[in-house]
């Protein structure tokens, strides 16, 4: 939906659903940017790769977000909801729901790949998310089974 660079946004009360990413980040793509979100809802979101919700990679960003709701969000690789990777990004997360959201990879709600990541999650309910492994995953799933 948005490639976000170099902003600052805030985000209150709204409402995210439907959306999809052909690549990553079926909401937000984020690099080098501040994100406020509260008392807000994704609904069925989704990303062909990673993501479902959220995706940063490379570039230092930050994500609060404070009384949300994320249900039935999707990735056909990581994470249903939230990827990061690789950067030194700091995500706050309070008062907040996770419910059936699915990555056929790593990460039901979140996936963090990488170093000097700062998740914080506070008073928030996850519940019936699920993570699969895939075939192009068995190694890292399984172990190497030559």
């Amino acid at each position: 939906m948005a490639c976000i660079r170099s902003a600052s946004i805030v985000i209150l009360r709204s409402s995210f659903q439907h959306n999809h990413a052909a690549l990553h980040g079926g909401v937000f793509h984020i690099d080098e940017s501040d994100i406020s979100v509260d008392e807000s809802g994704f609904v069925n979101n989704s990303a062909s790769v990673d993501g479902g919700v959220f995706y940063t990679y490379i570039h230092p960003s930050s994500c609060d977000i404070r009384r949300s709701e994320f249900t039935l969000s999707s990735a056909g690789d990581d994470s249903g909801v939230m990827f990061i990777g690789r950067v030194n990004s700091r995500v706050n997360v309070s008062e907040c729901v996770f419910s059936f959201n699915t990555a056929s990879a790593r990460g039901g709600v979140a996936a963090l790949i990488g170093s000097s990541m700062f998740l914080e999650l506070d008073r928030s309910n996850i519940f019936n998310n699920m993570a699969m492994c895939n075939q192009r995953l068995k190694q890292c799933c399984h172990g190497d089974r030559r």
